[in-house]
This record gives structure tokens, C-alpha cells and sequence, in this order.
């Protein structure tokens, strides 16, 4: 604590990891080295800043680093989709991650209610893609009697992530409460200028609830908005854009179409030990899927649990 009104928050973490494998199958193709090894080390550290000027307000901030180290998978996984191969690359190095966040949160009614705003950005340096790759000299190979490209997850150069989150917190009364969120998040490379895979689109959800006695009950609503195709990471291939309507007129995909869930839920508490729980979820029984499945999502359903 710097003072009444201030916090300073600092961490520092010294990492280091060693992974040992062995490649034994040679079904397919035969590594150069079949014997793996890595060893990768690295420091990370966190400040945090918190201010509170009055009672009803607060700021944050936040500087920090982060470091992964390529794991069993991937640097060993292997896999066929849409005519591509994913070997082994024992190469692989570790990315890093500089992450800058700051947060405002406003306090109403003795703090029974807030409402508040966060933003970050990451930057991404040495990232992991899933890339063109030579095996043995060559970039392609027979894989189950079919011709393949061959592709590796690889390091790249600079990329960034960038987002924010709107949310509320409320007590309308003494037994109804109110909250919501909403998410947005964009990340992009900055060297081939490819979106990111694995970005959702826009999501948020807002619900309502009762609490009274051994009573609790309430509604809420769950929402996606649209990814456009040209959001997606079309060489990574990994956010399953086959998976989204296909314009015959554009001959093209539509990206992920927007959707929404209306939902209800009832908790009674029959004795201190037993809490009985009825959820009546997508009530409109609206068929969608979520961001990168290849699933449907369950349409209108019930669950009771005890």
C-alpha cells in the first residue's frame, strides 16, 4: 500500500522447462532426429497499479509479460485436414506475450452496484502458427495414399491482440438483481498482415434474478454477433469456416452468423445439504453454432439436478 488511496502490486517469476520425447512412428515419414529435447528458459514479470480516489471510484493498470513454451503437442502433433499434413517440428521455439490493461469501475449505492471498463492490448513476439514447412527437403509427402502439403506449427514475427469489456453490476431491490457484460476482441499479425485465429466475435449476455428465502430464479440472455469470413485465418484453417453457410450467389463463405439464447433458470433449497436446480435453456430453440465448432448447439432443452 503507497497510501490510503494507492496500491502497487509487482510480481517476477524466473520459469524454466525441459521437455524429452522420442518420435517411434514411421508409418508415414521418418524425422531427421527422432530424438527430442528442449529446454527453454525464461523471466517474466507483473506491475500493478490501483488508485482509488474516492469511495465510488477506482482505476487499474497493469504491465506484464508472459512466455509459453511449445509443448508435446505442439511440436508432436500430427494430423490431416483439407489436404494438409501437421508434422513434428523440433525447432519450435517459445513465444512471448506484453500485455498493457487499465480498468475504470464506478461504485453506485454503497457499492451494491457498479459499472465498469476494461481495455487491453497484447503484443506477440516470435508466435506459433500452423505454417509451410519442408520435411526431409520436401513440402509434400503421401499420407494415407493421398498427396499432402506439408505444414508445422512455426514461429513467425510480431503479432497483437487488442480488446475490451463493457460491464454492469446491479441491486434494483432487495431481492431482484441485474447484470450484464459485453466483449469485443480483435488480434491481427503485424508481419503478414492475417487476422489471428482462435478470435471470437463480439459476445455478451444480460440476465435478471430473484432471490428470496430458499428462492432463487431468473432469465438471461446469451449473444454472439457475426464473424465475417474475412476475419477469419483462412491458411491456419483451424476456426472451421467450412463450417458457416456458403453463399451459392457469392461463392463464398458468410463467416459465423450471429445468434442469441433466451434462457431460464429455478434454485429451491430444500434443506441446508440439497439444492434442487431446473435450467430451461434456448427456450426460442434457435439452431446456431457456436465460433469455431463443427457442432450444432443444443436446441431448446431441460435439466433438472439435484
Amino acid at each position: 500500500d503507497l497510501g490510503e488511496k494507492s496500491t502497487l502490486n509487482t510480481g517476477i517469476r524466473l520459469t524454466n522447462t525441459v521437455l524429452t520425447a522420442k518420435w517411434i512412428d514411421t508409418t508415414y515419414f521418418t524425422l531427421p532426429d527422432s530424438d527430442v529435447k528442449t529446454m527453454n528458459t525464461a523471466v517474466t514479470a507483473t506491475i500493478g497499479y490501483v488508485y482509488k480516489p474516492s469511495l465510488n471510484w477506482q482505476f487499474n493498470g497493469v504491465l506484464s509479460s508472459g512466455f509459453r513454451s511449445p509443448n508435446i503437442d505442439d511440436i508432436g502433433k500430427v494430423r490431416e485436414k483439407r489436404g494438409e499434413v501437421t508434422v513434428p517440428n523440433t525447432d519450435l521455439e517459445p513465444e512471448f506475450a506484453y500485455n498493457f490493461e487499465a480498468s475504470v469501475l464506478k461504485y453506485f449505492d454503497s457499492k451494491k452496484s457498479h459499472i465498469g471498463f476494461t481495455t487491453y492490448y497484447t503484443l506477440l513476439d516470435n508466435y506459433i502458427v500452423r505454417g509451410t514447412y519442408e520435411l526431409n527437403g520436401n513440402s509434400t509427402l503421401i499420407y494415407n495414399g493421398e498427396l499432402c502439403n506439408v505444414v508445422a506449427n512455426v514461429n513467425m514475427g510480431n503479432a497483437y491482440l487488442i480488446g475490451g469489456t463493457l460491464l454492469f453490476k446491479g441491486q434494483l431491490s432487495n431481492t431482484w438483481n441485474t447484470r450484464a457484460s459485453l466483449t469485443y476482441t480483435k488480434g491481427e499479425t503485424y508481419d503478414t498482415k492475417e487476422p489471428m485465429s482462435s478470435v471470437p466475435p463480439i459476445f455478451g449476455n444480460i440476465e435478471f434474478n430473484y432471490v428470496r428465502n430458499r428462492i432463487e430464479t431468473g432469465i438471461n440472455v446469451v449473444y454472439n454477433g457475426r464473424k465475417k469470413a474475412g476475419d477469419y485465418n483462412i491458411s491456419e484453417g483451424i476456426d472451421n469456416i467450412e463450417e458457416t453457410p456458403y453463399l451459392l450467389a457469392e461463392q463464398a463463405y458468410y463467416g459465423s452468423p450471429s445468434w442469441y439464447t433466451f434462457n431460464y433458470y429455478m434454485r429451491f433449497k430444500t434443506s441446508k445439504y440439497i439444492d434442487l436446480l431446473f435450467n430451461f435453456d434456448n427456450i426460442m430453440d434457435y439452431h446456431y453454432k457456436e465460433f469455431a465448432s463443427a457442432i450444432s448447439a443444443p436446441g431448446r432443452n431441460f435439466s433438472f439436478t439435484v
